[in-house]
């Protein structure tokens, strides 16, 4: 008695396999949806980081390597750049 994997695996495929790189842009149903919501979780991202870097104090910005001039300047970027 075949098992399911050797049966799964003993079939031909009638249709060539699409390959995920190149031109193939994903899935045609929500693969735009899933790409705006990863875009969306990014800017969130970045902007919540953003606001925890305005909150530190100037032992907290040593601890991390970095001086209040940088930290102004990147909390300032609009959360779309990076």
């Amino acid at each position: 008695m075949h098992t399911i994997s050797t049966i799964a695996g003993s079939r031909r495929r009638t249709t060539p396999r699409r390959r995920l790189s190149g031109g193939h842009r994903g899935p045609r149903r929500g693969g735009w949806l899933m790409r705006v919501l990863m875009i969306l979780a990014v800017w969130q991202a970045r902007a919540d980081d953003r606001s925890q870097l305005a909150q530190m104090d100037s032992h907290q910005l040593r601890d991390i390597g970095c001086g209040w001039f940088e930290i102004e300047a990147e909390i300032h970027k609009p959360f779309w750049r990076a």
